[in-house]
């Protein structure tokens, strides 16, 4: 908000950023298909894996959506939006569910959703920010100037946080199996 001028750039570097972590992602799951199927004891996982990755990149790009939005004051606009892509997603998860009565049909629904909302987002920011809708790598290193700092103080001092809050699950059952009515309990 601060630098409206410069704003089309800035978007174009974060869209950019997290397209790359999207693909880490997508990599991610790729090449451990097969560890994280035997992680779930499930091996028919691995067939459902790089479709999951696919919308994992897509709808992580899709993040800055709303977030520019609300960042240019376009609260209603955001939140239509929001509400827009909500129903899309219900119809598009819901539907191909209910036709095809697969976990195939879900995630190719889910699929179709997140790249249209990836076109739905690009289309408004080249109507939004015009040409300046661009990477520019000189802002781009005073971006990572600017975020680095609060990864590193993440590392450093947010883990050690989420150590001290480690949930009790069940009082000695595996992790993630609570019991009907149990809750997990916090240590602070």
């Amino acid at each position: 908000p601060k630098h409206v001028r410069e704003s089309g750039r800035h978007v174009a570097n974060s869209v950019i950023a997290l397209a790359l972590a999207g693909i880490a992602c997508l990599a991610v799951l790729g090449g451990l298909q097969h560890q994280i199927a035997a992680w779930f004891d499930k091996p028919a996982v691995t067939e459902h894996l790089l479709m999951l990755g696919v919308l994992l990149a897509r709808m992580l790009v899709t993040t800055a959506f709303e977030i520019v939005m609300i960042a240019r004051k376009q609260h209603v606009r955001a939140a239509v939006t929001y509400a827009g892509s909500d129903l899309a997603r219900t119809l598009l998860f819901v539907v191909p569910a209910i036709g095809f009565r697969s976990i195939d049909g879900v995630l190719a629904g889910a699929v179709v959703f997140a790249a249209l909302r990836l076109i739905a987002m690009l289309f408004y920011f080249g109507r939004e920010f015009g040409a300046t809708f661009r990477p520019d790598y000189v802002q781009l290193r005073g971006q990572l100037a600017y975020a680095l700092p609060f990864r590193e103080q993440r590392v450093s001092h947010g883990f050690p946080m989420y150590a001290r809050r480690t949930p009790i699950l069940g009082h000695g059952k595996r992790p993630g199996r609570l019991g009907m009515g149990e809750r997990a309990e916090c240590d602070e």
